[in-house]
């Protein structure tokens, strides 16, 4: 099991940094083309460089990308899983975080 769970934290580190990467050049380059832009009606850039793509508040210190708070999300879970591997209590946490964060895309909407 904790080796799927590093997959998947090593999967999503890399989605959370190629996001970060593509929010980072659509609002540098107004002529940049992400590979996830599909059509008009489809862009990932733009979903990435409005305020859908950022979190909590503009005026708060915590208003950064979600790419980065998926990071540090996907980050502590591969430690957690270097070290802590059979870890229920980190199970848990990391599931209530996953939960809250499904929660917080609601409030959002």
């Amino acid at each position: 099991m904790s080796k799927l769970v590093a997959l998947t934290a090593v999967c999503g580190i890399a989605v959370c940094l190629f996001a970060f990467y593509v929010e980072h050049e659509a609002s540098a380059n107004t002529d940049f083309k992400a590979p996830c832009d599909v059509r008009e009606g489809m862009s990932c850039s733009k979903v990435l460089t409005s305020k859908w793509g950022r979190g909590y508040g503009e005026d708060s210190p915590l208003n950064l990308p979600n790419s980065i708070y998926g990071l540090a999300f996907y980050g502590s879970l591969l430690i957690k899983e270097s070290l802590f591997p059979t870890s229920r209590i980190i199970h848990l946490a990391a599931f209530s975080v996953s939960c809250l964060n499904f929660f917080e895309a609601f409030i959002k909407i």
